[in-house]
């Protein structure tokens, strides 16, 4: 007797409120559907975000002491998800808003770019090796191409020396430590 009372009261709310009901319905169909590109939105976005605070720390130090997350979600975005797009909307995002908020969007960032293009252009060829092994190749890649385009500039080698190994220190501690978590998470 209860659960019929029960089904009534359901069934008398859901007449009273159809269009709620529809409307639910819509976004729910809609959210299971896209669920997969919308998760992939939050990842961009939440990366792009911490990217481009990681450098903030630039305005107050004055300092080629380099620890960044940029390179790290640029490169973890473009294989975890075998897409090169993603990968160079997240990195150019990344650098372009971080350099600006750390008010050095200057030559340097265009060396950044330049970098991106290159590393997540390489990452589409190194997809079929694990995550972290590929991850540590484009940063050496990147390593490489940053030390020689920083020596043709002109800048001083102290500085490109300590430039490249907090560069490099600071991302294969990312790499290890957060890249197989987070991998999981985005997939």
């Amino acid at each position: 007797m209860k659960l019929m009372t029960m089904w009534k009261k359901a069934f008398s709310f859901l007449k009273k409120h159809k269009r709620i009901v529809l409307i639910s319905l819509i976004v729910l169909f809609i959210s299971i559907m896209f669920f997969e590109q919308l998760k992939k939105i939050i990842f961009m976005v939440v990366f792009i975000a911490v990217a481009s605070i990681s450098k903030l720390y630039h305005k107050i130090i004055k300092s080629t002491v380099v620890i960044d997350f940029v390179l790290f979600v640029t490169l973890l975005t473009s294989l975890v998800y075998d897409n090169k797009l993603l990968g160079y909307v997240v990195g150019y995002s990344s650098v372009i808003i971080s350099d600006y908020l750390a008010s050095k969007l200057n030559h340097h960032s265009l060396v950044s770019l330049l970098g991106m293009t290159f590393v997540v252009f390489v990452s589409t060829f190194l997809s079929f090796l694990p995550l972290t092994i590929a991850m540590v190749i484009l940063v050496i890649l990147y390593e490489i191409y940053a030390s020689v385009v920083y020596s043709i500039m002109g800048s001083p080698v102290n500085q490109i020396i300590i430039f490249l190994i907090s560069h490099f220190i600071s991302n294969m501690i990312m790499i290890f430590s957060f890249a197989p978590i987070l991998s999981l998470s985005m997939i």
